[in-house]
């Protein structure tokens, strides 16, 4: 991502499904892309991943929407297929950090 994440934030989780020696495995045919998406406060929730190009590249992606970044703090996301030939396939797990914004409500 590399820039600095603040509440309210719409970045892009983006993740590749790599076999054992680095190279892409292809999702084109699946029939499920999910990115799991763990909060800062331990609750988990699975969003419908996107192919980042036509599959072959090993990559989909979700892009938050405001409501996702609601909680500051270490997220962390990972993604998850479901090949048309039953196969399923994790990729490794990515962390960020979200921080409070400025203009967040006092409690």
């Amino acid at each position: 991502m590399g820039k600095t994440l603040v509440q309210g934030s719409t970045p892009r989780i983006r993740h590749v499904h790599q076999d054992d020696d680095g190279n892409p495995i292809d999702i084109s045919l699946n029939d499920e892309l999910i990115i799991r998406i763990e909060l800062p406060d331990g609750t988990r929730v699975d969003r419908t991943g996107i192919l980042h190009t036509s599959g072959t590249d090993g990559a989909h992606y979700y892009d938050f929407v405001p409501a996702d970044s609601a909680q500051s703090g270490l997220y962390k996301s990972q993604g998850r297929v479901h090949l048309t030939s039953g196969k399923q396939h994790n990729t490794e797990v990515q962390s960020f950090y979200i921080y409070p914004s400025l203009a967040a409500p006092s409690p």
